[in-house]
């Protein structure tokens, strides 16, 4: 009979075999023993979800934190996903949770024995509160052929409170005259009037629009900033102007340069008058032309009128002419101011339009007279004209010691005594004057202008010295499209 020792030698001789011939790796792991290269076991698993409550038909992502037993981060392995109750919340091989419907529910994550979960809120999906209204507002509800501007739209519940986050579909009642964008910018495509329309789910509103002709570019213009004046510009230039006149940086509407004018001071005799004129000439015959200008008008400005010296007080403020100034034939025309009074110094002028030339130059209310006469062509002849609106003065419309924008517009009439001709005159872009029925040609029917001044003669005269200013000159052959 063996011995027990003999006996435990056999078996222990017969297990290293066993072990042997299965291939079984027997090397013990001890606990902080990490040198092993035994595939290490899953000791636990973190879930994370990024969203701790869903609404219906929301997702989310979860994210399992997969760990060994002595806490160190597992990777490459495949995370099995199942979800407690897959009606409130399902979970995809992947880990992206779907809400379902409403509850709360858990998401599993395993791993071999190891698993974890994170627990989930399914909500309700909010009812949005309905559109009932939509505001809409254009940033400029009148624009010229080819200009732009943004169109915004507020939606708005029963109570009149804004919602935001809601979607805007443009439109426009008539594309062919003004089209909009998807972002509500809107385009002037040809004249006329169009609406603009929001809507928002399915409430709309709408704010017309006004488009109204192109307007057209300066045919000539000059801000002096080269502190000499503009070449020619298509045959439009610059031409006569006396020592009165000069480029000066003085004073400036725009930049640092402006066209100076300075008048006086002048003696009380029957020579008290003073000139400065500057010249300019058209690129082409006109029969309509537009110019605009900035004036300044001192404050030491006084419109003086001393009587028993032969003096006719009119001063020059604009003219215009075809070929010939001093010629009885021509086709003339200009803007001039006379004191508001009879007699003495007086601190504003009111204008006097006439038309200048011969006998078939006159407006509708004066009877023919002789060539070269003058013709107030704003009703019968005054001189000087009655003190009922005042034209420079403290109080305006050109007010002294201040710019102010000056246009004018002149286009001949269409044929002798047709009386169709228009003389406007626009201070700060309120009207000043404005004929619409102005016998305005020349005695055989000429009715084309070519030339033109500013200023000219002051036949008042000037006390102290006074100096104007213009600045930012244009002229314009085509429509501007100032207010009619």
């Amino acid at each position: 009979m063996l011995s027990r020792t003999v006996l435990r030698s056999l078996f222990g001789i017969f297990a290293v075999g066993a072990a042997a011939c299965s291939g079984r790796d027997t090397t013990m792991v001890q606990p902080g023993d990490r040198s092993s290269s035994r595939t290490p076991l899953a000791g636990s698993i973190t879930v994370a979800i990024d969203s701790s409550g869903l609404t219906l038909g929301d997702t989310a992502q979860a994210r399992a934190t997969l760990r060994d037993s002595f806490g160190s981060v597992l990777t490459g392995r495949t995370i099995l996903w199942t979800s407690e109750d897959p009606l409130i919340a399902s979970v995809s091989a992947r880990g992206m949770v779907t809400a379902q419907a409403r509850g709360t529910t858990g998401i599993v994550a395993s791993y071999g024995t190891a698993s974890g979960s994170a627990s989930i809120a399914v909500a309700s999906a909010v009812t949005a509160v309905p559109v009932h209204m939509v505001a809409v507002t254009i940033a400029a509800r009148s624009l010229a052929v080819g200009q732009t501007t943004q169109a915004a739209a507020t939606p708005r519940d029963s109570t009149g409170a804004p919602l935001s986050g809601r979607a805007i579909a443009w439109s426009s009642s008539r594309p062919t005259v003004a089209s909009v964008s998807p972002s509500g910018l809107v385009t002037s495509v040809s004249v006329g009037s169009a609406n603009i329309i929001g809507t928002s789910e399915t409430r709309s509103g709408s704010a017309s629009i006004a488009v109204t002709p192109a307007r057209a570019l300066p045919a000539f213009q000059d801000s002096f900033e080269s502190g000499a004046r503009a070449a020619v510009q298509g045959g439009y230039k610059w031409t006569d102007y006396n020592s009165a006149v000069s480029v000066s940086s003085a004073k400036a509407f725009s930049g640092t340069h402006s066209l100076e004018f300075v008048y006086g001071p002048d003696a009380l005799t029957a020579a008290d008058d003073s000139d400065a004129e500057q010249r300019f000439h058209f690129g082409a015959y006109l029969t309509e032309v537009w110019v605009e200008y900035m004036l300044y008008v001192p404050s030491n400005y006084f419109h003086r009128a001393v009587l028993g010296v032969g003096d006719t007080f009119n001063n020059k403020f604009i003219s215009f002419w075809r070929d010939d100034y001093v010629s009885a034939t021509d086709f003339r025309i200009r803007i001039e101011d006379y004191p508001n009074g009879g007699g003495g110094v007086f601190p504003s002028s009111r204008p006097l339009v006439r038309s200048v030339g011969s006998s078939s130059i006159r407006p509708v209310s004066t009877t023919s007279t002789s060539a070269g006469g003058s013709f107030d062509i704003g009703g019968a002849q005054v001189a000087p004209p009655a003190p009922d609106r005042n034209f420079i003065s403290p109080s305006g419309p050109i007010k002294v010691g201040d710019w102010t924008q000056i246009r004018v517009h002149v286009k001949a009439a269409s044929g002798l005594k047709t009386n169709d001709g228009v003389l406007e005159l626009w201070a700060n872009g309120s009207i000043v004057f404005r004929k619409n029925n102005g016998d305005l040609i020349g005695p055989s029917g000429n009715r084309e202008l070519h030339n033109g001044y500013l200023f000219g003669w002051a036949n008042s005269g000037f006390t102290q010295k006074t100096v104007m200013n213009i600045d930012d000159f244009r002229i314009y052959a085509s429509n501007p499209g100032w207010a009619p």
